[in-house]
Parts: structure tokens; sequence; C-alpha cells
């Protein structure tokens, strides 16, 4: 692959781990899982997850700005439910233990 080598495009290859270190994150924490079983306000995910909240927030709003969660006018999160057959670990077609396992290796590099 190659890219054009202008300071945009190069700082754009950079910030290609963001998404993904968020994806990683809430497979982490089964996010996508508890979220498939009902809405939920970080408060109250914080709370079950033993969590910052300030930091789940922002990885819950980083989710929902990325279309993996969608974001409630109550300020409660739901995972749809084609995310959910993706990501949650009560679906049979569930890639979350690929996911999880990519965890593994980001933690191994």
């Amino acid at each position: 692959m190659t890219i054009d080598h202008k300071p945009e495009n190069i700082l754009k290859l950079a910030r290609q781990f963001m998404e993904s270190r968020i994806l990683l994150t809430a497979a982490e924490l089964n996010l996508f899982t508890l979220l498939d079983e009902a809405p939920s306000t970080a408060e109250n995910l914080a709370g079950r997850l033993h969590a910052d909240l300030r930091g789940l927030t922002i990885l819950l709003d980083a989710l929902s700005a990325m279309g993996l969660m969608i974001k409630e006018p109550d300020d409660a999160y739901r995972c749809s439910h084609d995310v959910a057959a993706c990501l949650s670990d009560s679906s049979p077609h569930s890639v979350l233990p690929m996911i999880n396992h990519a965890n593994h290796l980001w933690k191994s590099w």
C-alpha cells in the first residue's frame, strides 16, 4: 500500500489506531453484551462495571460517534441489533472472541 506523502495523510495513518482501541476497550468491558440486554445510562454502567464515570461516558460517546452505539435522548445508551449480532457474546454469529483475541495481540505488541 502506498500513500500520498502529504502531512494530512501521514497524520491520518498515525491516528488509525484510535477507533481500534475504542472498539477493543468496549469489547474488553463487554459493553455490547450489556447494552444488548437493555439500554443503560453511563452512570448505571459505571456502577455495574466499577468503572470511572467520566472515562466510561467518553468511551460510550466515542462508540456512538462511530455508529457502534446509539445514545438516546434520555442519555441511555443501547446497542443496535445489527451491532449486537456481531459483538454480543449472546449472539451465535458474534465475532467477539476474535475481537478479544485482537485485544490480546494489542497487549503483546
